[in-house]
């Protein structure tokens, strides 16, 4: 995002410059007094001042995602580029979609699924800890008188440590209760969690449609105010506002831009769906 609103600070600069050499010329044609000059490179100074801030905190960024990667300035620069936020398409997400993914995809809950299945298998083993244990053998003997033959051989030992099959017994159904338990208060944090995130979703892409129609009044205001100062029925000082007035709206939609990508991601993680990021890699 950092690397947008640098663009836009550029962008006001550009036309305060632009707009300085407007009012040279008209200076110079003598439309307009010298005292307009400067207060129009007042403005550029403090552009300028704006521009050299907001590329310090784009730099910042960039170092902190070298960092992140682990790569040096110049091999990112060589082979990648750093993805612009891109216009919205709204994603239609509902809780009920998302919440259903979470369920089937969150760790947590597959870790208690499996101890559910655990608790039945040693539950059916326990129960089979009350029946005599019953071993048979076959096998092959010579004898002098009788030659070669063949002996059986069974044994039937019976269970004497009933105490250990009844404790097992009474371990069973406190293990599954407490199971069902914890699955119950995983279920619950999920649809807090997605809950939560699909309402705050909703709101800034609300939002987020609002800001592109007070961007386009901002721009309406702001190009007939510089239609009013070029035949002299506005000031400066009111245009300079106009413009900065834009910027911020402008910067009002990056913002909610960003906020949305960030909420589909965390979303996206929720419900175990989320991709590795890729950076753009340049051909």
């Amino acid at each position: 995002m950092q690397q947008e609103l640098m663009l836009l600070e550029k962008e006001l600069l550009k036309n305060a410059q632009q707009r300085y050499a407007f009012i040279k010329s008209q200076v110079e044609l003598g439309d307009l007094p010298k005292i307009s000059l400067v207060e129009s490179k007042q403005i550029i100074v403090d552009r300028e001042q704006r521009m050299a801030e907001s590329n310090n905190t784009y730099m910042i960024a960039k170092q902190q995602l070298l960092t992140y990667l682990n790569i040096s300035e110049e091999l990112l620069d060589q082979n990648f580029e750093i993805p612009s936020l891109k216009e919205l398409e709204f994603k239609a997400v509902t809780f009920e979609t998302a919440y259903a993914k979470m369920v089937k995809n969150r760790p947590e809950l597959e870790i208690l699924h499996y101890e559910a299945d655990k608790i039945k298998q040693e539950r059916k083993f326990a129960s089979l800890m009350k029946y005599p244990q019953f071993d048979a053998a076959v096998y092959g003997v010579h004898d002098l008188q009788y030659n070669n033959g063949v002996k059986f051989s069974l044994e039937m030992a019976f269970p004497i440590e009933q105490r250990k099959y009844e404790g097992k017994s009474s371990e069973m159904p406190l293990k599954k209760e407490k199971n069902d338990y914890e699955v119950k208060k995983e279920l619950l944090e999920a649809e807090r969690i997605i809950s939560n995130a699909v309402k705050t979703l909703h709101t800034l892409q609300q939002n987020y449609k609002s800001v592109l129609d007070e961007v386009d009044l901002a721009q309406q205001l702001e190009r007939a105010e510089q239609r009013k100062f070029e035949i002299g029925q506005s000031e400066l000082f009111m245009l300079n506002q106009r413009e900065l007035r834009t910027l911020q709206v402008k910067q009002k939609k990056l913002e909610y831009n960003f906020r949305i990508l960030m909420n589909l991601l965390e979303i996206e993680k929720e419900t175990g769906e989320m991709k590795i990021p890729v950076y753009a890699q340049k051909e």
